[in-house]
């Protein structure tokens, strides 16, 4: 089963990081720069700390437990929607998805599913 997470991916990133800017400063939107909303995009270009932490906050705020996120690696899309395998703890599998509006499901992975990473 899948739990739709309220926070959207831009406020994610923002909370995993150490610090942000200040909510009054220009960004630039790249929302429509692709069909996924950029998210994907944004999210392969954070430092592995980062994107370690985005997930974490992800499957936290979907209400499960995940003291570590020890492996991420992206997988095949989920209903044209960028998709991540996540280990958390070394032993509890999830798989993150985003939506366009950068809305993250987070779904529990069976082991036996063996996600595989994708290339790129």
């Amino acid at each position: 089963m899948s739990r739709p997470i309220a926070l959207s991916l831009p406020l994610l990133m923002l909370a995993a990081c150490d610090g942000g800017t200040s909510a009054t400063a220009p960004v630039a939107n790249t929302a429509t720069a692709a069909p996924d909303g950029g998210y994907a995009a944004r999210i392969k270009a954070l430092s592995p700390r980062l994107r370690s932490g985005v997930f974490l906050r992800a499957i936290r705020d979907a209400g499960e437990e995940c003291q570590d996120v020890t492996r991420e690696f992206a997988i095949a899309p989920i209903e044209n929607r960028p998709a991540w395998g996540v280990l958390c703890d070394r032993t509890n599998p999830w798989v993150v998805s985003i939506d366009p509006n950068g809305t993250a499901m987070v779904t529990k992975a069976s082991i036996a599913s063996q996600l595989a990473p994708t290339a790129g």
